[in-house]
């Protein structure tokens, strides 16, 4: 595991130690306290950028007049853009892997927890937070490096609900540490120590090989962010917090569509609500407002031309799905064959465009 996954990983055990010293009213702003010792500690730029944005969301829901306001939604909007694209943003050297030009710890979650908050109070469905509440939700140790996002309206009802159980308290632990063992065991000794390393030097090559990386690509990715998913939620009930989960049997997909229904739920939820919906509802242009939610999704990961074409290639995967699900029947086992191969298919294909267009510049 990263140095700053295990710092978080450390920093959580202290601070539910540390909770217990504290009255249980008190316990949720110990963990957002520990949350943010933790970001000044290991990324002070990510704290900086936070409690800014924090203090910004707070000022723009205490007042129903800038609420109202057209130009504050948009700086708000705007101010979180910023963050996600200096995250994504990644700075190339010679010979050399891509870079982060500033690394910004959980701030892509971050920027969709800020976004959701100017769409509901511009909307008025989030009125009159307080500053005590909204810092609890933004820097809620367990979710603050790794997701899921969250919505403050579940955290703030989670919260309220809060009781001290140990039947969740151990089997939040539990979670957490199955977690642990898909990040470390699964993800990083099996699959990318065992499996990655045999297909490098004798699997086949072309763009066989290159399917066969894809296939394995997705194993790895499943177990590596479920894996941490699994540890932010155990760690939220541990600490008597429920939080949206994040993954449901993607595997189990008939289609794309599905499938996006049950992989990273909560960015996709996100997407849906914030950039495909206001956009199919302005333009009635179903398909531009589609692309236009796999890009930002793409961006989300990274801003370059490879995710920008990991975008086109899903956007264009679900739309097949949505033209051919009204004409086609098929059993549940050919869908989600069909389902992977196509999932599998995605790095090799920007592989070869990629290839293909060095070529043509040469």
């Amino acid at each position: 595991m990263p140095s700053d996954s295990l710092a978080w990983i450390a920093w959580f055990a202290c601070a539910l130690l540390a909770s217990r010293l504290v009255p249980e009213r008190r316990r949720l702003d110990l963990f957002a306290l520990a949350g943010m010792a933790l970001l000044a500690f290991i990324s002070p730029w990510s704290c900086l950028a936070m409690a800014v944005g924090t203090l910004l969301c707070w000022w723009f829901l205490r007042d129903g007049r800038r609420r109202a306001s057209m130009l504050w939604f948009v700086s708000l909007v705007c101010f979180a853009a910023a963050i996600l694209l200096a995250h994504g943003l990644r700075m190339r050297v010679a010979g050399a892997p891509a870079e982060p030009v500033l690394v910004l710890l959980g701030c892509a979650y971050f920027s969709c927890r800020m976004i959701h908050l100017a769409f509901e109070g511009h909307t008025g469905r989030l009125a009159d937070v307080g500053i005590r509440d909204l810092g609890r939700y933004i820097f809620f140790l367990p979710t603050i490096l790794v997701g899921p996002i969250n919505r403050y309206g579940h955290f703030e009802r989670a919260a309220r609900r809060r009781r001290e159980d140990p039947r969740n308290f151990y089997s939040g632990l539990e979670r957490a540490l199955l977690g642990a063992a898909k990040v470390a065991v699964v993800a990083n000794l099996l699959v990318e120590g065992q499996l990655y390393a045999w297909l490098r030097i004798d699997g086949p090559g072309g763009f066989a090989g290159a399917y066969l990386m894809g296939c394995v690509g997705w194993v790895w990715l499943y177990f590596t962010f479920s894996g941490y998913a699994d540890m932010a939620i155990g760690f939220a009930g541990a600490a008597g917090v429920a939080v949206e989960e994040n993954f449901d049997r993607p595997w189990a997909a008939r289609n794309l569509v599905e499938f996006w229904q049950r992989w990273h739920i909560t960015l996709s939820a996100w997407c849906r609500d914030y950039i495909y919906a206001p956009i199919a509802a302005s333009t009635r242009r179903h398909g531009f407002a589609l692309l236009a939610a796999m890009l930002v999704m793409g961006a989300w990961h990274e801003l370059s031309v490879y995710y920008a074409l990991w975008g086109c290639y899903h956007a264009i995967g679900i739309a097949l799905c949505r033209v051919l699900g009204k004409r086609l029947t098929v059993s549940t086992l050919v869908g989600r064959l069909a389902t992977f191969a196509w999932l599998a298919g995605c790095a090799p294909v920007i592989a070869l465009l990629l290839e293909h267009g060095r070529t043509t510049l040469e």
